[in-house]
């Protein structure tokens, strides 16, 4: 049985102090061509209405690691900023991970997790070497393009290294830690 990945699209306007309006998507589930299509689609609503920023909250054990790369594309030339927030009971990670890695601003919830990026085949089974290596290096590109801890990011495929919120944040993996939406929108108006 074929497990259909949930993504919740919840474009709403909100007001973040007042002055900045923001996009809003949530993705669960795994990451496929149809979790591209859906953040390219937010993100050019966002373009088109002029938003100050895109908010992603993301829970995902992974995906796809072709749609992953459409994704960090997107990120990466935005010329929204791009908020990937991974909200309580969440996960972040494989593919999650390097999307987290990717945005302008990355946020978790305490009690949540980040890494065991190691890709794997369509068996399950480790990926040869070069991918490996590949996605190693691709990611601590990445990272160092966002000012985050590029020998982290490459523990995360080379090591299956995992780490909770706090690690993350203590390792400059991640920006803030917030326990809520309205927390983390306090803290990324307070970074401005």
């Amino acid at each position: 049985m074929r497990l259909v990945p949930f993504v919740l699209i919840s474009l709403i306007l909100v007001e973040v102090a007042g002055a900045v309006e923001i996009g809003t998507v949530s993705i669960r589930g795994e990451i496929t061509e149809g979790t591209f299509i859906t953040l390219e689609h937010a993100y050019k609503q966002a373009k088109a209405k002029n938003l100050g920023l895109l908010l992603i909250e993301l829970d995902t054990p992974g995906g796809l690691l072709s749609s992953t790369q459409k994704i960090v594309s997107l990120f990466m030339n935005s010329e929204v900023p791009v908020v990937v927030y991974v909200p309580k009971g969440s996960m972040c990670a494989s593919a999650g991970t390097v999307i987290l890695l990717s945005a302008h601003i990355a946020g978790m919830a305490n009690g949540t997790a980040i890494g065991a990026a190691t890709p794997v085949t369509v068996s399950g089974t480790a990926a040869e070497n070069k991918t490996i290596n590949y996605l190693a290096s691709y990611l601590k590109d990445i990272a160092n393009a966002r000012g985050r801890n590029p020998e982290i990011a490459e523990r995360f495929v080379t090591e299956a290294l995992s780490l909770t919120a706090h690690e993350a944040y203590e390792l400059k993996v991640v920006d803030l830690l917030a326990d809520s939406r309205e927390e983390l929108m306090e803290k990324i108006n307070g970074k401005k």
